[in-house]
């Protein structure tokens, strides 16, 4: 594939979720969620439907004219994951995303990440040193000192 044919499809098909959420603090949640599907050519009402199901997916559709600073780490977090699920993607790849939620937010993030992978049939592939996330996961493996190892699920 071309340069440009590989950033089309990573737009169209890869939503990527940040380990510091990289969110536009100009932008307010909906306006970030809604970003990438206004890039791929959705119109206005559709993306802005999309990304407002999606946060509400993740419990933060009351957060939608919040800005970035008027929020806590893990509502921020939890909007990446909405940037990344919003619209018709299949593949998610998050870095050590739950570094800023605790426990109880963490384990609600991925129950609806997994439920989303089913329902969808999207794959999500996490980069985590939180050991807690396997039990979500179908296939876990663990890279140590270079090496590829799977996990028992």
């Amino acid at each position: 594939m071309s340069d440009g044919a590989r950033t089309e499809f990573r737009l169209r098909n890869v939503g990527v979720v940040f380990q510091d959420n990289n969110l536009i603090p100009e932008f307010t949640f909906r306006e970030n969620v809604e970003l990438p599907l206004r890039v791929m050519g959705w119109g206005a009402s559709k993306a802005r439907n999309a990304a407002i199901e999606a946060m509400g997916a993740l419990g933060i559709e009351d957060l939608a004219n919040r800005y970035p600073h008027q929020a806590s780490a893990g509502q921020r977090q939890r909007c990446g994951f909405a940037r990344a699920v919003a619209g018709e993607r299949s593949v998610i790849l998050a870095d050590e995303p739950t570094g800023a939620l605790d426990t109880a937010t963490a384990a609600q993030l991925f129950a609806v990440v997994a439920e989303l992978c089913v329902s969808r049939g999207m794959l999500a592939v996490v980069a985590t040193h939180d050991p807690a996330v396997g039990q979500f996961a179908h296939r876990t493996v663990m890279i140590t000192d270079g090496r590829l190892s799977e996990m028992a699920s």
